[in-house]
């Protein structure tokens, strides 16, 4: 997937695909009472970053929005619709999954619930100024995600990501996030590679 910032052209390689292997993605060091056996099958998504701007003009940020459903009780239907960031950093104030230079975003996530739909909008972004002020505009996204039924995981394919979920991710930023600014009204979406 390709970008443009500041008239220099930037790329996103991004490789999705299925955990086969929970301790090869370090889910033994959680520290979790459950089998990590449990996370096979989920997706596992990992997007890298080339940009050959240096210094303060290469920082980017990139931003997931997870939106989560549990459906294990039809009469109390659950939906979590949250920004994705790390633990350390919930009371940060902060969009961020992952932030600086060339930043790598990762993520595999996993339950043991037997019934569930979730949906993770991911873009990468930048702020006009560096860093100076907690502005973001979105450079490009994809979106990917799993259903569950009856304890079977089934991966959903990977998109590139539209207006449409830019927008909807935006309306949850700005009331999660209040003292940030995020724009993208005239953001234009490029396509993802093949």
């Amino acid at each position: 997937m390709g970008f443009s910032l500041r008239g220099i052209d930037g790329s996103v390689a991004i490789t999705y695909g299925v955990n086969d292997d929970p301790e090869r993605w370090g889910f033994q060091y959680f520290g979790w009472d459950w089998d990590i056996e449990v996370a096979r099958g989920f997706p596992v998504i990992e997007a890298r970053v080339r940009y050959p701007a240096e210094g303060y003009a290469a920082i980017l940020g990139w931003i997931q929005v997870v939106a989560m459903v549990d459906r294990d009780d039809p009469a109390a239907e659950t939906t979590w619709i949250v920004p994705d960031v790390a633990p350390q950093y919930r009371e940060a104030n902060t969009p961020y999954l992952a932030f600086g230079i060339e930043p790598v975003m990762f993520d595999t996530p996993a339950t043991d619930a037997p019934n569930v739909e979730f949906r993770a909008s991911t873009f990468l972004t930048y702020t006009p100024d560096c860093l100076l002020t907690p502005v973001v505009e979105p450079l490009c996204g994809f979106t990917w995600g799993y259903d569950i039924e009856q304890g079977v995981v089934r991966p959903k394919q990977l998109r590139g990501s539209t207006v449409e979920d830019w927008l909807e991710a935006r309306k949850l930023l700005r009331i999660r996030l209040p003292t940030w600014t995020f724009g993208g009204d005239d953001w234009q979406p490029p396509a993802l590679a093949d």
